[in-house]
Order: structure tokens, then C-alpha cells, then sequence
């Protein structure tokens, strides 16, 4: 068995933080909350050393703040830093405008070693007050992955934020995510325009995301054998500019396989609407974002097609829902599952498992 590339380790804060060595020099990943992002950091890294796309990260030490610095110089070294060493362009956009609107106005100027428990409990009273669920959990997350990053680089003993109840608890979603029918799915793909079939029926038959969508290059589609292979995506980085990324997990690398009918859209926008060559992006868009075509642009045409339809007002990520609830409900194992969504964690992929459980139970009600 080969051996592990690096190696993993816990941190005095419950989290972990991988470590490898180049050149008799140790580099280290992000601090993370599970060990699995730990090896998927770590998998990048030596694929990215093998194929000489490998450049040597900023040592957390030679950023390092004082001891005295208050919550919004920390958040910034912090983001910046983790950007640096592997953290998403979009997870770290999304830190950035977190903190400056909710959390700097308030706890911004303190310095750190003066946020208590009862500073947090005020923060949480406020942000719960203004915010939607969703919203608050994500703004009282970040806040709290930053006190925890804090205490990893040893500027303070403790995050306050553990002492402080309900901070960790997930909310109720304040909007669920839908599920059409197959008849309904079909409906709306026939019914958009001609150039934005082809996406729907990935989103929603193959069950892909956004940047995976957009990504797609004419050698990843294989008309012959009705497959098509994931191997990187689309993200917004902070200034708005759309890149390639790989995916988040070594799971997000997978070839699925379409339902006949699916692929014979694809097939159609390849011929009608995909430049020739083997690199072309099979939604190119000259006057596009980078030549992407972007998640407003599918967004709006969806919505402007359920409207038109008298569908729920859907967004695109509930395609890829639609797509996995029809898969469990064709009887998917866990394991299928997995693998079709691109997901290293079952309990991600649960609630498509019930859907099928669910039809079993119908069935078995039926039997007398």
C-alpha cells in the first residue's frame, strides 16, 4: 500500500491541520474542521507537486499578529493567509463581506483577548435579531472559525464562542429545496431556449452544480458511452472574477452517466453551440465572465422559464436536487449515491436515501 503523502493532526481546539515536507522544509495545510479536508488538502498539494504546479505557501509564523490585535486585524491577516494556503476564493469572499457587515460594526475594534462569552451572547442576540436563520448561523460560524483560528496561532486561550449555546446549532432552512418530477424536469428543459437545454439537463438528469457545469470542456462529454467526467469547476474569486478550481474533495472527481434522452440534448448543443476543439468549454460565452457562462445568467433563464411554466421559482442548485431525488428514488444505494453527487460524506446524501426508503415503505404497505 502507498504510503500517505504528509501526515495529520489534531488541534488543541478540536480541529486538525495537515503537514508535509519539501526539501527538508515543513509547509502546512489550513486549519479545518475534519480530517477529510485535511487529506483532500493534502491530495491537492502532492498532485500539484507531481504536475509542477506547486508554489510554497507563506509560513503561518511569518504573518503572525501580535498579541494585542483586535478582531478585525486578525479576521483579515487570517483570511488572507488561509486564502494563500488553499481556502476556496468563494469561501473566502464570503468571510470577508460577513465580517465587514455584521460582525466588524461590533466586535471589530475589541481586541481579542478582551471577547468574552457575554460579548458573543450579545453578538448572537443581535445578528438573530436582523438576520434570517440561514444568515445568522453562517455570520455566527465564521465568527467563530476565526476565534478558532485565533487560538491555533496561540493568541488567545479559548474560543469564546464555545461557551455560548446555540452558536453550533443548525437552523431550520428558511427555504427548503424543491424537487420537480421527471415529467416536470423534462417540461422545463423543452420549454428553454434552445442554447440553455443542455445545462438544465447536466444540472438536473446528472445532477452536477454550477461550477461543475460551467467548467465542462467538449473531451469531458462521451456521446458513445452517454457519460461525462467531472474533474474541475468554476468559482468566483473575491474581485468577481470567474476561475478554474479543482474540486473540494478527491470524491468531486467522478465520470456519471447520463439517461439517453439527456444526452441527446448534449449532443445537440455540442454540434449547434460548442466551439470545435477538444478544449472548448461546452457553454463558452464570448462576452462572458473569463468565457463562462455564469450563475446569473442560468439563474435568471431558469426562473424566467418556471415562471412561464407555473413552476416553483427553483434556483439551480435545485436541479442538482431534483437530479438525486430521482436517482434514490430509482432505488440508489448510499454508495450510488456518493458517488453520483460527488460527496465523501454520507450523511450529505441521507435525505435522497429517505426518498427511496420512503417508496419502499409505500411499497410494502401495498403487499397485505
Amino acid at each position: 500500500m502507498a504510503r500517505r503523502f504528509g501526515s495529520i493532526k489534531p488541534t488543541r481546539s478540536g480541529n486538525y491541520i495537515g503537514r508535509y515536507r519539501i526539501k527538508g522544509k515543513d509547509y502546512y495545510t489550513p486549519v479545518e474542521r475534519t480530517r477529510g479536508e485535511i487529506e483532500a488538502h493534502l491530495r491537492r498539494t502532492q498532485r500539484q507537486i507531481q504536475n509542477g504546479e506547486w508554489e510554497a505557501p507563506q509560513p503561518a509564523q511569518t504573518t503572525k499578529p501580535a498579541p494585542s490585535t483586535t478582531f478585525q486585524d486578525w479576521a483579515t491577516t487570517w483570511i488572507s493567509q488561509a486564502e494563500k494556503t488553499g481556502l476556496s476564493p468563494n469561501t473566502a469572499r464570503s468571510y470577508r463581506s460577513i465580517i465587514r457587515k455584521h460582525v466588524n460594526p461590533r466586535i471589530g475594534t475589541m481586541q481579542l483577548r478582551d471577547i468574552r462569552p457575554d460579548e458573543i451572547r450579545q453578538l448572537k442576540t443581535e445578528i438573530d435579531a436582523t438576520n434570517a436563520p440561514g444568515t445568522a448561523r453562517n455570520i455566527l460560524l465564521a465568527t467563530s472559525a476565526i476565534l478558532t483560528a485565533a487560538v491555533d496561532a496561540g493568541l488567545i486561550e479559548a474560543n469564546p464562542a464555545k461557551a455560548v449555546k446555540g452558536i453550533y446549532a443548525k437552523s431550520a432552512r428558511s427555504i427548503q429545496p424543491i424537487a420537480l418530477t421527471s415529467r416536470q424536469l423534462n417540461q422545463l428543459i423543452d420549454s428553454a431556449d434552445e442554447n440553455m437545454r443542455a445545462a438544465f439537463a447536466l444540472a438536473g438528469w446528472g445532477a452536477l452544480r454550477y461550477g461543475e457545469v460551467a467548467a465542462l470542456q467538449r473531451k469531458h462529454i462521451n456521446p458513445a458511452e452517454s457519460t461525462v467526467t467531472i474533474e474541475r469547476s468554476v468559482a468566483r474569486e473575491t474581485g468577481g472574477k470567474l476561475i478554474i478550481k479543482p474540486p473540494k474533495s478527491q470524491a468531486g472527481y467522478r465520470t456519471i452517466t447520463l439517461p439517453p434522452h439527456a444526452m441527446q440534448i448534449v449532443q445537440h448543443h455540442l454540434d449547434i453551440y460548442t466551439p470545435p476543439g477538444r478544449d472548448a468549454l461546452v457553454f463558452h460565452r464570448p462576452s462572458g465572465n473569463n468565457g463562462f457562462v455564469s450563475d446569473r445568467v442560468l439563474r435568471k433563464h431558469l426562473q424566467d422559464t418556471c415562471a412561464k411554466l407555473g413552476l416553483p421559482r427553483l434556483r439551480f442548485h435545485d436541479l442538482r436536487h431534483t437530479g438525486l431525488t430521482l436517482y434514490g428514488q430509482a432505488g440508489a444505494t448510499l454508495a450510488d449515491l456518493m458517488s453520483r453527487a460527488g460527496h465523501a460524506d454520507a450523511k450529505t446524501v441521507m435525505i435522497y436515501q429517505h426518498s427511496s426508503l420512503e417508496r419502499d415503505a409505500e411499497l410494502a404497505s401495498r403487499m397485505g
